[in-house]
């Protein structure tokens, strides 16, 4: 798993999305911070996904959305 998420930072970090960084607590480590281009990127997904959320989940009721509410915390709980 170490190879696929160093390659995932790989290629982040090619696409000026993310920089690595000393990690101050672990000399030994490094961190992926987010460029300006990455921070951009990820408001963009954030709109984009609650967009489609409000077009997916908008033909529920209000009494249908709760009851999915509870019914995916159960299922997140097990």
């Amino acid at each position: 798993m170490k190879s696929n998420v160093t390659q995932l930072v790989d290629r982040l970090e090619s696409d000026g999305l993310v920089t690595r960084a000393a990690d101050p607590s672990d000399r030994r480590s490094r961190l992926a911070v987010l460029t300006e281009s990455g921070k951009s990127a990820y408001a963009k997904g954030t709109q984009i996904r609650q967009q489609s959320e409000r077009e997916i989940f908008g033909a529920l009721s209000s009494d249908e959305a709760s009851s999915l509410h509870t019914l995916l915390a159960k299922l997140d709980r097990s």
